[in-house]
């Protein structure tokens, strides 16, 4: 009986899910991992789960921005993303314009493995995945200092109504 599981949302476009199932970050005793085969809640539930969860693999735009609120938020809940593949790479120009709003050299093992999930590239960074587990919790704490920050930007549809009041 496992009674503080690593729970894990898995919501990828792909992934090889035996790199997952290898290790789990000390303190914890068991591994869940919830794999919708598609996405079956609400955007409510869907937020309920990325918050609840001690990591967050999402796909697309809008569980992207689900995975920063989770980061940002009391949760500080830690995430990979893997962008919508896209003709020409534009895929990873989204993941490398997202890369660019955190500050340069900091867990580099974090962004090795984040542009290996970006690029859908799953061969040899189980060190990284090992590293990462290892610095769970300095991970979640980067993250959520630097999302909140993100969270915090003005909108471009507030900024534009604020112009218009003027």
């Amino acid at each position: 009986k496992c009674e503080n599981l690593f729970i894990i949302c898995l919501f990828v476009y792909e992934v090889n899910i035996d790199f997952l199932l290898r290790y789990i970050p000390e303190g914890f005793d068991g591994l869940a991992v919830w794999r919708p085969p598609f996405l079956i809640t609400s955007q409510i539930e869907f937020d309920d789960i990325l918050q609840s969860s001690d990591l967050n693999l999402v796909r697309g735009e809008d569980s992207f921005f689900s995975a920063v609120m989770s980061s940002a938020g009391p949760w500080k809940v830690p995430f990979l993303w893997q962008p919508y593949p896209e003709s020409n790479g534009l895929h990873m120009k989204k993941f490398y314009g997202w890369k660019d709003f955190f500050p340069r050299d900091e867990l580099n093992f974090y962004w090795s493995l984040a542009e290996n999930i970006a690029k859908r590239d799953m061969d040899g960074f189980s060190e990284d995945w090992s590293l990462f587990l290892e610095n769970l919790r300095e991970v979640a704490s980067f993250f959520h200092v630097h999302c909140l920050k993100i969270a915090n930007i003005k909108s471009l549809e507030k900024t534009l109504l604020e112009s218009i009041n003027m």
